[in-house]
């Protein structure tokens, strides 16, 4: 299972795009998501929860409610998970879905990667 992880504080001009390309990313039964939300200001919460409202079966959705850059604290969360393969797009990203299909060519290829 490959994970996308945003992990965000909110940049509003980018927050739409890289969801839907996201969403576009879920198309694939071996993609999940998991986003962090690293204490947005309320509208981008908003946005940020409406989509997962959609996406739910999808992903996960962690709300802190002051901004925390600290990887630990993300990483905390990812391992209480157990979430396995994870890739990281900035929030002024998009995420490229083809990724996916070379991912999945790699693990059969190698399955001890």
């Amino acid at each position: 299972m490959l994970t996308i992880c945003l992990w965000t504080k909110g940049r509003e001009r980018y927050i739409e795009e890289i969801l839907n390309s996201i969403s576009d990313s879920l198309k694939y039964d071996q993609v999940r998501y998991f986003i962090f939300d690293n204490g947005t200001e309320p509208h981008i919460h908003s946005i940020l929860k409406r989509w997962h409202e959609s996406n739910s079966a999808n992903g996960i959705f962690v709300r802190i409610e002051s901004n925390d850059p600290r990887p630990a604290t993300l990483w905390r969360e990812l391992r209480k998970r157990g979430i396995d393969w994870v890739v990281f797009p900035s929030d002024d990203d998009i995420f490229c879905s083809e990724i996916v299909v070379d991912w999945m060519e790699a693990i059969e290829r190698n399955p001890k990667l």
